[in-house]
């Protein structure tokens, strides 16, 4: 099932071959090198592994040896394994650049995202053009930005998924899909004919309960007797554009390095049927094409391919439609392309170009990302974030801009299969504003005070200028912000220094509107009073992002999008647990104390508890210790007088370890410990 899944993710295509066993004899440590080499570029990983792990007894220190096995693991997509042979590969003196790409790529896999920045580091400095290495350096902290927003999106893994994969998903119309999965049509794998399974293209229904049913293979009009997909459907012209297999008489057709490419087909419904499906004009025999898209308009295709004039790995080309059919595709170039791979395209109604590539700065395998057509260029790539985006593999995004809501693909499950996934954005019902001041005359507005008037409601807030001249105020949806500053005589409120329409609509609740330049203030004077000509009333308490004392001793800032309260500054943000045990201690029961208070002053926040397992014990059992321990917290802070409402809890059992101590390494019992934790996260409140 692993290599169907890498030959759709790669465009590298090759026949599904029945497996050979290979018989044990004397070999030199070269002959089984070799051999798992032959074995390795025919996709056959699980023979490759086979001589590598023999070439292994023969030379456990040889870097060529476990440099094969990693590189065997980060094919067949297990990343956190090939992470550890990556490592060891290293430390017997390795200086191969693509050893440190590779593992730096892994440690995000495991979540070791401090880690992996420094082995970009390693690595650019052997290769400074890569701009896989750059988009990680450019922002050391990346990630932070990338799992702020968690909570704007709605977000479950479909009930049609089964132990098979699903690579692509779009719409046929508003109540079908089509997809591209192996056994869309059963429930369980039978694993000895597991190796005759191939991707074919599926129509299912869309119901009330928001799930894909009803999955109906389609003709052999589309589906040949080996890959099919994925498939796009475009509305526009009624036309299926499939990816297959490069064959011809049923006879697979191999380039001069000995692989079967992939090439793009398309197919029309008419009349109630499909046509029979015919190869693109632009398809070549020498390499692969394939995961095309089409725009909303009909005019320009999307597509993958892996050529000589890419920048490496795959690359997205586009072609447009000509009286001929379609032109001489190009390739799209930066930023969206990279030396790593760029795959499944997918072009929204509102021009936005999706995508997955693991060259551009993610979590981990493949991410989605979006770029925008604006003023003749592409825009730098956007990453969706967590959690459409994990540490694993994410791709084949479908968004619907008019209901706002989409489908993506993605091996999060732990299983090693690629799920669909369905989501839709929650409402965001307030934002944050974020600026800073700047006098002309070069003095230092810390302390400054600012009037917030929200002009539909008229209600208002005072603020303070903080010690980086900057500045947080919250507002609602649809709301018109105008803010004044302060001088000796009150607030002039006939001239404002900011104002800012809030969307009615928040997609992004994070806004910086920059420095504004303001002119020289005098003395303040603590007993000014509000003037001019807005009718406004009375100051309410301040601004609930910077409230009262706890300005004093808490850190209040942005991180990516979502303002927080940052408990770390007080070393309240973690609470740790015993072996096996779910019981607070009475130290950690002091730290819970000390947090109930400013729970307590600050009701327009609301409290996210993340809780954690070390790596012994089970999966499922882990996952249950952590709902125990995300409980117990929120009963012990309820019981001191919290709103249960007002906290919600999320358990991950023992994803995400906070070091290296998981299922492949021993830790000390220290080590184990920071891993047997719960995370405190404080945000706005809805």
């Amino acid at each position: 099932m692993m290599r169907i899944r890498f030959l759709t993710y790669c465009l590298i295509s090759a026949i599904a071959l029945l497996c050979f066993s290979p018989v044990a004899f004397a070999q030199s440590l070269s002959d089984n090198l070799e051999k798992g080499d032959k074995a390795f570029d025919a996709l056959n990983f699980q023979d490759a592994m086979y001589f590598y792990e023999l070439a292994l007894d023969q030379n456990a220190g040889d870097a060529n040896v476990t440099r094969r096995i990693a590189n065997t693991y980060r094919r067949t997509g297990q990343m956190p394994i090939s992470a550890e042979w990556y490592k060891r590969t290293l430390e017997l003196g390795s200086n191969d650049p693509l050893d440190m790409l590779y593992y730096a790529e892994s440690l995000k896999s495991l979540g070791q995202y401090d880690e992996a920045v420094l082995w970009y580091e390693k690595y650019s400095k052997k290769v400074p053009d890569d701009l896989r290495a750059k988009s990680h350096l450019n922002d050391k902290l990346y990630y932070q930005d990338l799992f702020a927003d968690t909570l704007q999106y709605d977000l479950k893994r479909l009930a049609m998924n089964n132990a098979d994969p699903v690579i692509s998903v779009s719409s046929f119309d508003s109540t079908h899909y089509i997809i591209a999965a192996i056994n869309a049509e059963r429930k369980s794998i039978d694993k000895r004919t597991d190796f005759l399974n191939y991707l074919d293209v599926y129509m299912m229904d869309w119901n009330n309960a928001s799930e894909l049913v009803n999955p109906k293979r389609l003709s052999k009009a589309v589906n040949s007797k080996y890959n099919d997909g994925p498939a796009f459907y475009s509305k526009i012209d009624k036309t299926l554009y499939v990816t297959r297999n490069n064959m011809r008489r049923g006879k697979p057709v191999f380039d001069k390095d000995g692989n079967v490419n992939l090439k793009i087909y398309t197919s029309q419904y008419t009349n109630g049927n499909w046509t029979d499906a015919t190869e693109l004009k632009f398809n070549k025999d020498e390499y692969s094409n394939g995961h095309a898209t089409v725009s909303a308009d009909g005019k320009t295709m999307y597509f993958v391919s892996k050529r000589s004039d890419g920048l490496g790995g795959t690359d997205i080309y586009s072609s447009t439609r000509t009286s001929d059919g379609w032109s001489t595709p190009a390739s799209v170039g930066t930023p969206i392309n990279t030396e790593g791979n760029e795959m499944f395209p997918f072009a929204a109604d509102d021009g936005k170009l999706f995508f997955s590539s693991d060259g551009h700065a993610g979590l981990g395998g493949t991410d989605i990302f979006y770029s925008e057509w604006i003023n003749g260029s592409w825009t730098e790539p956007k990453n969706l974030g967590a959690p459409i985006n994990s540490n694993n593999d994410d791709f084949a995004i479908f968004y619907e801009t008019k209901s706002d809501r989409g489908f993506f693909c993605s091996n999060r499950n732990g299983q090693g299969n690629d799920d669909l996934f369905f989501y839709n954005h929650k409402p965001i019902r307030e934002m944050v504003i974020a600026g800073r001041l700047k006098e002309a005359g070069g003095k230092n507005l810390a302390g400054a005070r600012l009037l917030v008037v929200e002009t539909n409601s008229g209600e208002t807030s005072e603020i303070k200028v903080n010690g980086n001249q900057g500045f947080l105020v919250l507002a609602r949806a649809g709301e018109s912000i105008a803010i004044y500053m302060a001088d000796n005589k009150g607030f002039d409120t006939s001239k404002p220094i900011a104002t800012y329409q809030v969307p009615s609509i928040i997609r992004d609740p994070y806004s910086n509107i920059g420095v504004i330049n303001v002119e020289a203030m005098k003395k303040q004077n603590d007993n000014s009073v509000v003037s001019g000509p807005l009718q406004i009333k009375p100051v309410a308490n301040s601004n609930p992002l910077l409230n009262s004392s706890m300005q004093a001793s808490v850190k209040t800032s942005v991180k990516g999008n979502a303002p927080v309260t940052d408990l770390e500054v007080l070393g309240l943000n973690n609470i740790l647990f015993g072996y096996n045990s779910d019981l607070l201690t009475k130290e950690e029961i002091s730290k819970l104390d000390r947090v109930e208070p400013i729970l307590q002053e600050r009701k327009d926040t609301r409290l996210v508890v993340r809780a954690f397992c070390d790596s012994r014990g089970s999966f499922e059992y882990n996952k249950k210790l952590s709902l125990k321990r995300a409980g117990a917290v929120k009963a012990y802070l309820v019981s001191k007088g919290v709103d249960a409402r007002r906290i919600s809890v999320e358990w991950f059992g023992e994803d995400n370890p906070v070091n290296n101590c998981d299922d492949l390494r021993k830790c000390s019992e220290e080590e184990y410990k920071l891993n047997r934790r719960a995370e405190l996260i404080i945000l706005p409140g809805k």
